[in-house]
């Protein structure tokens, strides 16, 4: 009741009415152990109880219609279904059925009557393949282990992301060897037939064209995409003899997957809407053809309605027609198989603007947790950025101090939002789901951003092809005065020509990462699109939460440094980094990587195993330090002898061993 009377106030209805559109792709029949996130029926069915409890769920084409009119109920949503696999009528629909729930379903009509989609091809031959592993050099992958389910669950979640991308042809000549190496028996029955897509049709649901082979449509050329758009349409209505006037773009974001001329392509063919996957909120003000859509990734219901909640205030996420497919015709079409321009996408080298139209809106998350006296600071650090589209949000994680009353009397312009205490995982979470730029930028409370940092990584990003995530060198700074000083300022800008003392780790990262946590949060500035892929912050790690998500990300994309220290790193009293951890967090990411990834990034580098154990040593030492010199003998001693462990040549670990083993023993010495 408390979620519903929530969902009524954030989501009114009438003129300022706020439509909640929902994407799934398939409802499995039993849980599937290599993608045990994707929903089974029993899971779907908690879903449609707590939508139907929530919402007023509407057919979509009803429901864009009523958003245009400025007529929506209150609590307005719709449902949505990409790509027409054939689980949608036998597990999902009679599930809305039952609960009257209307969805919409957006077919690619090559794979009707026995096609199978690239990744599902991937996919099954890993499931089934025989072998113990698999040679993905020719992806840059090295061997992959595939005797397990964990491992195979493993090697799909390096494939898939390696070949998404790749031109056409060069993607189907992967997948087409992947199939050849596993030799597995390859389902025909996974996509819905011709006879099965009419019957869905006949029950209730809305259709929609999905592109006929689910390409990349920013790199196709003008000629090709139309082709796609307009002959999924036309197939379609010669198989339901009726009119088809909704689109989705396969894949779905803005900037990596298409662009705004396609959006004026879909429009000028005679679309009524199209759909995208960025996140947000429709609202009257939303462009039509690139509306937002979102599903909460979270098992619990509360959980799940707060995720929906947090999505509904990121009003107007798609385009508005201030900047509407219609006015930003002029972006053109891949040539070939490049893209040259893509608004929230880096443009090519040669296709630079750097207007403010052409730069993409950034959104800066500020974690804050009763950081009052320095917040002040990292804020005019912030807002003093030559960056002309800058979205700031600070999440107030339960502060008991001031923090928040700063932000709404001394910064308006700033997003506040507000939570109980939860972490700093937890904030950066929230900040990411209320965030509306393509572009995430991270910075903490207490750290200062220093002058021309976002269009130094803007412009590293430029020249690094693929490229998703960049950060920057900085400077540690141990200090107790909220602004830097302007003697270390004029110091550091001296130092800073020097790249040499600046350089680091660049590119495919994942083996430096392993030895050293490299990048630091407060620098990164990072594509949406990557947590669509790797997920988020892990809520459950303390400490080590950004170097986690950094290792994720680094198995998907090139990372980016730029040689220069363009942020100042704040050592105070108050850091958390200062405080001895229950666990080592660190060494828990650690190993977990090298049990999912091994020790390869994909474009075949190795770490060498003696400097991960080397690195593993240190956090420990680092753990057993922190907690000799607080008096916790017991995981001093743990900490220290699995330094050793890790790596027994160091003399460092043998010294801290014995000293706790030392105070340990005359503490419980008899008293004479």
């Amino acid at each position: 009741m408390l979620l519903k009377q929530a969902f009524q106030l954030v989501s009114p209805g009438g003129s300022k009415g706020h439509l909640s559109i929902l994407i799934f792709h398939r409802v499995l029949p039993v849980p599937d152990p290599l993608f045990p996130d994707e929903p089974d029926v029993a899971r779907f069915e908690q879903i449609a109880c707590w939508l139907k409890d929530w919402f007023n769920v509407l057919p979509l084409n009803e429901a864009v219609l009523r958003l245009q009119r400025g007529n929506l109920p209150p609590r307005a949503a719709a449902i949505t279904f990409d790509d027409g696999y054939a689980d949608n009528l036998t597990c999902a629909h009679p599930i809305l059925r039952k609960h009257g729930l209307p969805a919409t379903f957006f077919i690619a009509t090559g794979f009707l009557d026995g096609g199978r989609m690239w990744n599902d091809t991937i996919i099954e031959s890993v499931r089934g393949a025989a072998l113990p592993e698999i040679d993905g050099a020719f992806l840059g992958l090295g061997v992959l282990p595939l005797n397990s389910i964990a491992a195979k669950r493993a090697a799909l979640a390096k494939i898939i992301p390696a070949a998404k991308h790749l031109p056409t042809e060069q993607r189907s000549e992967v997948v087409a060897r992947i199939a050849e190496y596993c030799q597995a028996t390859l389902p025909n029955d996974l996509m819905l037939s011709i006879q099965q897509l009419q019957q869905l049709r006949a029950e209730g649901a809305g259709i929609g064209a999905h592109t006929v082979s689910h390409p990349i449509l920013a790199k196709l050329d003008e000629t090709v995409a139309k082709h796609e758009i307009a002959d999924s349409r036309d197939h379609l209505e010669g198989i339901l003899g009726e009119r088809v006037g909704l689109f989705a773009y396969p894949n779905g974001r803005l900037g990596t997957d298409y662009s705004p001329a396609h959006a004026s392509l879909v429009k000028s063919l005679g679309f009524d809407a199209a759909v995208a996957t960025n996140w947000g909120i429709c609202s009257k003000a939303s462009d039509i053809f690139q509306l937002p859509r979102f599903t909460p990734w979270d098992s619990r219901r509360w959980r799940f309605g707060l995720r929906l909640l947090m999505n509904i205030r990121q009003h107007d996420a798609a385009l508005t027609p201030g900047a509407s497919a219609t006015e930003q015709g002029s972006h053109t079409f891949a040539r070939g198989s490049s893209s040259l321009t893509a608004q929230n996408a880096p443009a090519a080298k040669n296709q630079q603007d750097h207007s403010s139209d052409a730069l993409p809106m950034i959104s800066v998350v500020i974690p804050c947790y009763n950081a009052e006296r320095w917040l002040g600071a990292t804020l005019r650090s912030v807002l003093a950025q030559d960056w002309p589209r800058l979205e700031i949000i600070v999440v107030d994680d339960g502060s008991f101090d001031r923090s928040a009353e700063l932000v709404r009397t001394q910064f308006p312009s700033v997003t506040l939002v507000q939570q109980k205490n939860s972490g700093v995982a937890a904030a950066r979470n929230n900040g990411i789901a209320n965030a509306k730029g393509d572009w995430i930028a991270f910075v903490d409370a207490d750290d200062i951003w220093l002058p021309g940092k976002l269009h130094a990584q803007w412009q590293a990003l430029t020249l690094q092809p693929g490229g998703r995530m960049a950060y920057t060198a900085w400077h540690v700074w141990p200090c107790t005065n909220p602004e830097p000083e302007s003697t270390l300022l004029k110091d550091l800008g001296q130092r800073s020509t020097d790249a040499s003392l600046w350089d680091g780790p660049s590119g495919w990262i994942y083996p430096d990462l392993l030895e050293d946590c490299c990048v630091w949060t407060s620098t990164v500035l990072m594509h949406r699109s990557l947590f669509d892929e790797i997920g988020i912050f892990d809520e459950k790690l303390r400490i080590g939460e950004d170097y986690d998500l950094w290792l994720r990300a680094s198995q998907v994309t090139p990372i980016v440094r730029i040689p220069k220290p363009l942020a100042l790193y704040r050592m105070h009293p108050d850091s958390i980094t200062k405080k001895a951890p229950d666990t080592n967090y660190q060494a828990l990411v650690i190993v977990r990587a090298i049990d999912q990834w091994g020790y390869s990034s994909p474009d075949g580098h190795h770490a060498a195993k003696r400097k991960v154990d080397l690195a593993l040593a240190r956090t420990w030492r680092d753990f057993a330090g922190a907690h000799l010199a607080v008096g916790n003998l017991e995981r001093a001693r743990h900490g220290s002898l699995m330094s050793l462990r890790s790596d027994w040549r160091q003399l460092r670990g043998w010294k801290l061993a014995c000293r706790s083993i030392l105070r340990s023993l005359s503490q419980n010495a008899p008293s004479k």
